[in-house]
């Protein structure tokens, strides 16, 4: 049978004729990965603290490397056991991710043989944001040196989605259901936009990316993730457009299983990332 997949920056909705999931990405046993993520940060701080009480010499008095020093940073015995520690904790991370998404691609190969996901790569939203930088609404006061004080306005940052892809892998997931559907592993056209469409008006509506729940004509709403999947599940024969009339069919019985979905997430305290649940 068929399978939709929308797959995000950090989690991803699942649509089949037997089963509708929505879930994080590399997590085992829905444990979320913010605890190693803190846990990292925290020893990065401890390094980047001890390297500098360790190397006076080598920043200014405003905390900045000063360019041009030669010769290889001292390293103490706490920086040391620190580092070993990173590491340890990365390669762990490492292995629960790879281990996670092994298991999440088994579990939607045995939902059917036919996967319709939509196209573009992990890679592409790493790169920060093309065009001019904007300017943000925070101020800032700045004092120089003749003391005068000035409100400048900050530049927005250009950072996309590099932490996210880092700590969930969507790219490894993508390349894994590529290998394990072989020649069932379908992607639609560029222009397929589910995350737009509304079946029942047949028409494309522009979201916003923090709108994660999509309206319909007659009042109800349904996950915005969760409905995508649905539309790709939805996909002609072709993989070009989304069959109209197939998902007016079919949508009764998915809108039931997806209240049950969401029901289920709320009953069980589960956060599943960027979901609006």
């Amino acid at each position: 049978g068929r399978v939709g997949v929308d797959l995000g920056t950090q989690s991803i909705a699942v649509v089949s004729d037997g089963e509708i999931m929505l879930e994080n990405l590399a997590e085992r046993d829905y444990q979320s990965t913010r605890r190693s993520e803190k846990k990292i940060a925290r020893l990065q701080r401890e390094m980047d603290r001890s390297i500098r009480a360790t190397n006076p010499d080598r920043f200014d008095k405003d905390g900045r490397y000063i360019k041009g020093k030669r010769g290889k940073l001292k390293k103490s015995k706490h920086y040391k056991r620190k580092q070993y520690l990173l590491r340890e904790q990365q390669r762990r991370d490492a292995d629960t991710r790879k281990y996670a998404v092994q298991t999440d691609v088994n579990r939607l190969r045995a939902l059917g043989d036919e996967l319709i996901i939509e196209p573009g790569t992990a890679k592409s939203l790493q790169k920060h944001a093309k065009g001019p930088a904007e300017k943000s609404d925070k101020t800032i006061e700045v004092t120089n040196r003749k003391g005068e004080t000035k409100v400048i306005y900050k530049n927005k940052r250009k950072k996309r989605w590099g932490k996210s892809i880092h700590f969930r892998c969507p790219g490894m997931y993508k390349a894994m259901l590529k290998k394990l559907f072989g020649n069932g592993y379908h992607e639609v056209a560029r222009m397929f936009r589910a995350s737009q469409f509304d079946h029942i008006s047949g028409e494309y509506i522009k979201k916003k990316l923090s709108e994660r729940w999509h309206y319909l004509p007659d009042g109800r709403k349904v996950q915005r993730d969760i409905y995508s999947a649905f539309l790709l599940y939805c996909a002609d024969m072709n993989y070009e457009n989304i069959d109209q009339q197939y998902a007016l069919k079919e949508f009764e019985k998915f809108y039931t299983k997806h209240n049950q979905l969401v029901d289920s997430i709320k009953a069980n305290n589960r956060t599943v990332c960027n979901s609006g649940i």
